[in-house]
């Protein structure tokens, strides 16, 4: 797998995680619950982002970075469909926990694989590399998905998010 493949993933990846930020305001009045409440979508990710790494480290380190990598994209892609169309806030709560879910072994599949991939000459530099993708990522996804909500529906970056984890995560060859 190419760099700049594996950089376009992790953008795109840490689009999912921070796409909801400027819509929360949007989702509160859509599913007519409190700001406050919308708001906990970012915690119901947030709160398994932060304990399934040490999970996930022990298990990605017997596997293939590259097979996790793209099996947790596609997840991904399936969760950011089942976001649009749950018909409650209850289920936006529980795909986002999915999502929370999923996030780690994406992100431990990639630092794996730049830790394996690359000799200590150019390690740091890729590292700094994925580091930037990732504030990309984050910054990105929540620049778009406002834009994209005001020019069309906020769903309508969800299906691109989805077909771009689709159409990267099938690049990728383990």
């Amino acid at each position: 797998m190419r760099l700049i493949h594996l950089l376009a993933c992790s953008i795109v990846i840490f689009f999912v995680l921070y796409a909801p930020q400027p819509l929360l305001n949007l989702f509160a009045s859509e599913y007519n619950v409190s700001p406050a409440v919308a708001g906990s979508l970012m915690t119901a990710t947030m709160l398994p982002l932060a304990i399934a790494p040490l999970v996930y480290g022990l298990f990605l380190a017997k596997q293939n970075p590259l097979k996790i990598l793209r099996i947790a994209m596609i997840i991904l892609s399936f969760s950011c469909l089942l976001f649009i169309w749950v018909p409650s806030f209850e289920l936006l709560l529980l795909v986002r926990f999915l999502q929370g879910l999923t996030l780690p072994a994406a992100l431990t599949a990639m630092t794996s694989f730049i830790g394996i991939s690359f000799s200590a000459s150019t390690l740091q530099k890729n590292m700094t590399f994925y580091i930037g993708s990732s504030i990309a990522g984050g910054y990105f996804g929540r620049v778009l998905a406002a834009l994209f909500s005001d020019l069309w529906h906020w769903q309508s970056f969800y299906y691109l998010i989805a077909f771009m984890l689709v159409f990267l995560a099938i690049l990728i060859k383990p």
